[in-house]
């Protein structure tokens, strides 16, 4: 098995998966341009979008996980998404597991998510949650775990693991010291990657985690969640 193989081949049997999400960034840019062009001048309908902790409405629970507050937040989010869904479309055997998955991700997180935020928010006045970021370190949880996954039942459980090839070896090699790195930069608000080149790798996420404080927060816990849905759905065979 090649690096093409390995990274390139199973996106085929992805083709309407991928156009279905296509369609779905194409639906949220949609929804950011009206928001920034026309309803954030609106007070009574931005309510429907900005989630408090002193203001809770279903409505703000569930909308304010799909807007950003500026373009950058919004194409820096849609393209984790993707990145996210890249590493689950190269390893995910198991649709019906992947479904169940992209069901608790955009129907069921969304309510979670801002009441988690409650202790952080309720120390920041008057700040809101309004932001796709969380969604996104979801599908990047997942994703982490699809490709562990994968990687690990083609490296160590095959019985073929001796036929390892190099493109195979360094593409591993590739994948498991990148995607860490990769996932905790994009922990971050893309203002705060700036920080990770002053400081340094380590001291730039600290630096990030004591600046961003609600975001961050949210973040780790988004991306945690990705993994435990995506570990139990697959040890439980849902």
């Amino acid at each position: 098995m090649n690096a093409q193989e390995l990274l390139l081949d199973p996106l085929k049997s992805w083709k309407r998966v991928i156009l279905v999400f296509f369609g779905f960034s194409i639906f949220l840019g949609l929804l950011q341009y009206l928001l920034l062009q026309y309803w954030q001048y609106n007070q009574n309908l931005l309510n429907y979008f900005v989630f408090k902790a002193d203001s809770i409405t279903i409505t703000s629970l569930y909308l304010s996980n799909f807007i950003n507050k500026n373009w950058d937040n919004f194409l820096f989010n849609i393209l984790v998404m993707w990145i996210g869904l890249y590493l689950i479309f190269i390893s995910e055997k198991q649709k019906n597991i992947f479904w169940k998955n992209i069901f608790f991700i955009l129907i069921i997180s969304p309510f979670i998510l801002p009441l988690l935020s409650i202790p952080i928010l309720s120390l920041i006045p008057g700040s809101g949650l309004t932001g796709y970021s969380g969604i996104a370190c979801l599908f990047l949880g997942y994703g982490f775990y699809s490709i562990s996954k994968y990687l690990l039942e083609l490296w160590i459980i095959s019985p073929n693991r001796t036929k390892i090839g190099k493109n195979k070896l360094y593409t591993i090699i590739i994948i498991f010291v990148l995607l860490p790195i990769v996932s905790f930069v994009f922990l971050a608000d893309p203002i705060e990657i700036p920080l990770i080149v002053k400081y340094g790798l380590i001291n730039g996420i600290v630096q990030t985690f004591y600046q961003t404080k609600i975001n961050s927060y949210i973040h780790v816990i988004a991306y945690i969640l990705g993994l435990a849905a995506a570990f139990i759905t697959h040890k439980l065979k849902m």
